[in-house]
């Protein structure tokens, strides 16, 4: 289960205000503690926001042409003299048997 971010920033203040609040109320009271765990929470909610910020899905940009040495060329079927295995016309040796291609 993933918990929102907002979820940690508002526990996070309720932590901190509280603390401070019965902090100042009751004499000898010694929960300080919890207001460093407020904060805390406080950091992480906004840690996850920034992340969550950063790390988002970009539109990947459509590209407008392929570069020349990407562009496919045309291919031919040709077969071996050896083992009659087919190959693209491109190919030097057959995978087959390994002879050399005649082009």
């Amino acid at each position: 289960m993933k918990i929102p971010s907002l979820v940690f920033i508002i526990i996070g203040f309720v932590m901190a205000y509280f603390s401070n609040f019965i902090n100042s109320r009751v004499d000898g009271s010694n929960i300080k503690i919890f207001f460093y765990v407020g904060l805390g929470f406080i950091i992480w909610g906004f840690f996850k926001i920034l992340t969550a910020f950063i790390l988002r899905d970009k539109p990947i940009r459509a590209k407008t042409s392929i570069p020349p040495h990407r562009i496919p060329t045309e291919r031919t079927i040709i077969k071996c003299p050896i083992c009659m295995a087919k190959h693209y016309s491109n190919s030097n040796y057959c995978h087959l048997c390994g002879a050399k291609l005649n082009k």
